[in-house]
């Protein structure tokens, strides 16, 4: 498995991860062991984690041609 593909997958991991905990404080029976505000900071920083690395992985050149602009 390459880098690139294994920092996907994380990237995915960590945005579900978020989206799961931000859903997790909006159900009234929630089967884990947190609820309400504390899975809402904690879904909502996992999911802000998420976004930076994945636009990191969308910014960085992996041996790839550079992309031209033209001015």
């Amino acid at each position: 498995m390459s880098t690139k593909t294994v920092l996907q997958a994380f990237t995915a991991g960590m945005l579900m991860l978020g989206c799961l905990g931000i859903a997790a404080s909006y159900a009234p029976a929630v089967p884990f062991f947190w609820a309400g505000e504390e899975a809402l900071f904690v879904g909502a920083g996992l999911l802000s984690i998420g976004v930076v690395m994945f636009a990191d992985l969308r910014r960085r050149n992996w041996g790839e041609d550079p992309a031209t602009e033209s001015v």
